[in-house]
């Protein structure tokens, strides 16, 4: 009798555990996210270059169409890296091409489409690739002692990005997590170059639109 009562208690817990919410990534799951997302740039002006962090906030939304394994992905990324210093830059001011040191900061928006590798159930290390559109805001700057002698300058970049990090799903329905990646920029309208190594935490929310 004792072995008939375990067992049935035994059934009873395999049934009640099989009925709870599992923490894995599904087909036609759908998630937003919010990112607080800092880093590293490498920045070109007139021929000199610079690093200067940045940190920026981010939103993504991804949907699994296909599989359990690979969401598709949009993401809108704003950041500012902080004001630097470009030694012996070559500009032209007033008609005149000079050289000296310029100071001036750098505003970005990025749009970016992508897929998102997703390779477990409750800790979920992620893979992410991507290709984006970004517009960047270079400050005016003084030069040569010439207050506002270079404008603010704005450009147009393609971007390609490659991450990987970690995710930890707290059930059906939320995740936190963080990656670690690279952006390299590809100028469109001869502005200077753009790199940056991008650190990302993140908090989201999944739900199922099809379900």
């Amino acid at each position: 009798m004792l072995r008939i009562r375990t067992f049935a208690a035994v059934v009873t817990w395999g049934l009640s555990m099989g009925s709870m919410p599992i923490a894995r990534a599904d087909e036609d799951e759908a998630s937003i996210h919010i990112q607080a997302l800092g880093g590293w740039a490498r920045l070109e002006e007139g021929g000199a270059v610079a690093t200067a962090p940045f940190a920026g906030l981010a939103t993504r939304f991804t949907f699994a169409p296909w599989s359990d394994y690979v969401a598709c992905e949009g993401i809108v990324a704003l950041a500012q890296a902080r004001e630097t210093t470009y030694d012996d830059a070559e500009e032209v001011v007033r008609g005149q091409r000079t050289r000296g040191n310029v100071t001036r900061s750098t505003r970005l928006a990025r749009f970016e489409l992508g897929g998102h590798l997703r390779l477990g159930v409750a800790y979920v290390p992620t893979i992410h690739a991507g290709l984006g559109v970004q517009v960047r805001r270079r400050s005016p700057a003084d030069f040569a002692g010439i207050r506002g002698a270079i404008p603010a300058e704005i450009g147009i970049d393609l971007t390609a990005s490659l991450a990987a990090g970690l995710d930890y799903r707290l059930g059906r329905r939320w995740v936190l997590g963080a990656h670690v990646g690279g952006v390299h920029a590809f100028p469109l309208d001869g502005s200077p170059g753009f790199d940056a190594i991008e650190l990302n935490l993140h908090a989201a929310a999944y739900w199922y639109p099809l379900w």
